[in-house]
């Protein structure tokens, strides 16, 4: 594309990239615009873990030249079956953002359950996000692909990726590269759970989120519906 360079994202982009995400992702996010997130919330859930995954040299950033401004990014960290090896965690503070914290945490630690055994070391999904004037340019298409790409994982030292994907957009263009999907829980059974009333889908349309993951040989799961717990 015309002006936009995709490259690896380092430490010295995390100001720009926390900054591009959290003024965004009000009106960008599905699932953060259905919670009604403002940029404080945003800022709460995901500045200190895209701060921390930044470090670990695992992610990309699309930039317009013609302007020298962030508009995409894919954010990545390592993660480990380990847990002592992981970055520690942040928990959220502010009730909205304890909310999505809620959700991601449901589905992610299912991934050590579900996945092959020998599988010790992948990326995990931080967040991607997609200026709205560029969207529909083939940018998520391309860091899906670049994400995946078998030597730049060898080289990383990881043996695949993972994500728990929100967003209805997100779902489609993972499952266009044979992703496997792991388990899932549907919106209105985890909205019930927080004691939130819910439409019966995100303002994208979205009905569930899904625990997905690149396809590992000889391993063809069931996917597990998960059922939220009741905080009330």
């Amino acid at each position: 594309m015309e002006n936009v360079v995709i490259r690896e994202a380092t430490e010295a982009d995390a100001d720009g990239i926390v900054e591009f995400i959290v003024k965004n992702i009000v009106d960008l996010g599905p699932i953060d615009k259905t919670l009604g997130f403002n940029e404080n919330d945003a800022r709460d859930y995901y500045e200190a873990g895209l701060r921390s995954a930044l470090q670990d040299g695992v992610s990309f950033v699309a930039i317009d030249t013609s302007r020298n401004e962030i508009v995409a990014c894919i954010v990545w960290s390592i993660w480990h079956r380990d847990p002592k090896k992981n970055h520690p965690r942040r928990p959220a503070t502010t009730p909205k953002a304890k909310i999505l914290s809620s959700l991601i945490w449901l589905m992610r630690p299912l991934f050590w359950e579900l996945c092959p055994a020998h599988i010790n070391t992948v990326l995990k999904s931080e967040y991607m996000l997609v200026r709205k004037d560029f969207q529909r340019k083939q940018l998520a298409e391309r860091f899906t692909i670049m994400s995946a790409n078998p030597d730049w994982l060898k080289a990383k030292g990881v043996q695949g990726t993972v994500g728990v994907a929100t967003s209805l957009a997100n779902q489609r263009n993972l499952a266009k590269y044979d992703n496997v999907v792991l388990a899932e829980v549907n919106y209105a059974d985890f909205f019930a759970s927080q004691g939130i009333p819910f439409g019966g889908a995100l303002t994208d349309g979205a009905t569930k989120a899904v625990l997905v993951s690149t396809p590992f040989p000889d391993f063809y799961p069931k996917t597990v519906k998960v059922k939220a717990k009741s905080k009330m």
